[in-house]
């Protein structure tokens, strides 16, 4: 048995005591995640929300910041669940 199979039959007797464990060990993941990524996400959120106001300029409508806060929370919650998919 290798140290690897070692470590697997370990963790395979004893997961569910460690389920706290390894939940706060992907949440920590996730966290560096969009840490390690925020001003690239801030730029493409910053972007996608400057798209937008110029498709509502064009269709000659009214782009407030009210329009500007629903926009930037739909593509936040947009551009972060399709990062978060990313993490293994």
């Amino acid at each position: 048995m290798n140290a690897n199979d070692f470590l697997n039959s370990l963790y395979e007797s004893s997961w569910k005591n460690n389920v706290k464990y390894e939940a706060l060990a992907k949440v920590d993941k996730i966290i560096t995640y969009l840490e390690e990524h925020r001003e690239e996400m801030a730029d493409v959120l910053v972007s996608s929300v400057q798209d937008m106001e110029m498709l509502k300029l064009e269709q000659k409508e009214e782009f407030t910041y009210t329009s500007f806060g629903k926009w930037l929370d739909y593509y936040a919650k947009q551009y972060v669940t399709e990062s978060l998919e990313k993490i293994k």
